[in-house]
């Protein structure tokens, strides 16, 4: 039947108007994305370029994640450009499961072209929370996240900057390596633990007041911890970490800063840190 006919009998009623509501809404219902059965939203090559992910996510990259809720990638996400991000996020309390997959740049491609965007931009979100997979190659951070972010169980690998958080974030069972500048940039209030950052550029761990730091390996950067000079005078603290290998093999490891050396660590061969 189609929308501008009606039996007989019920002429009085206001079909037209009626049938086409319902067409219109199952046809932006068809337009939202699949949703696995647990109500996570699947992210995948696909779904990106069809757009529409959620409200105000245009077909391509970056794919925005502008709602809270839980997401959850079925493919790697690969770019042959670094000045787009691969995800966006706008909305507080978004939950990212890589899922074991990959989100990177120029991957066994010929050409590559050049640019300073984060692999995961979500500098203006709080209690962002990624895990599970691996992000590689961007000309920015790795990882940009707001306050009371939760990064976890990640490679990270060959970016600008590695990780940089906003305050009270905690950072666990990641490897950051070979990043340009920093591996690891970390707020007041952060945590890193259980993890390991080498091949940095610049600094290891960059820190910005009353952090801790426990059972890591912090290896092979040009400096091992440093802060900036508005943290000189604010302490944290390190516990059960080796720093080795840093500042060029020099003795103090390019270790900056008034972290309070908490115990259980090793500073190349010394278990009494600078």
């Amino acid at each position: 039947m189609s929308c501008t006919t009606r039996p007989a009998l019920l002429r009085s009623v206001p079909l037209r108007s009626h049938c086409c509501g319902l067409l219109a809404l199952a046809l932006l219902l068809g337009a939202w994305p699949a949703q696995a059965v647990d109500g996570v939203i699947e992210l995948n090559a696909a779904a990106v370029q069809a757009g529409g992910i959620t409200p105000g996510d245009a077909p391509g990259f970056p794919a925005t994640l502008s709602r809270e809720g839980r997401y959850r990638l079925t493919g790697s996400l690969v770019l042959t450009s670094r000045a787009t991000p691969i995800l966006e996020v706008t909305a507080d309390r978004v939950d990212v499961d890589l899922n074991g997959f990959t989100l990177g740049y120029c991957s066994g491609s010929i050409f590559c072209f050049s640019g300073t965007a984060a692999g995961i931009d979500a500098g203006p979100a709080d209690f962002l929370r990624v895990g599970n997979g691996v992000v590689r190659g961007a000309g920015g951070d790795c990882i940009d996240a707001g306050d009371h972010a939760v990064i976890e169980d990640l490679i990270v690998e060959g970016c600008n900057s590695g990780i940089v958080v906003g305050e009270n974030a905690r950072i666990q069972r990641v490897s950051v390596a070979n990043s340009a500048s920093n591996g690891i940039v970390i707020y007041p209030g952060g945590v890193l633990a259980d993890s390991s950052v080498t091949g940095s550029g610049f600094s290891g761990v960059h820190y910005r007041r009353s952090v801790l730091i426990l059972d890591s390996i912090i290896r092979g950067n040009a400096s091992a911890i440093t802060t900036s000079a508005f943290a000189l005078y604010d302490s944290g603290g390190y516990r059960n970490t080796v720093i080795t290998g840093n500042n060029g093999f020099q003795e103090d490891q390019g270790i900056s800063g008034n972290l309070v050396d908490l115990g259980g660590n090793l500073c190349g061969s010394d278990t009494i840190c600078p």
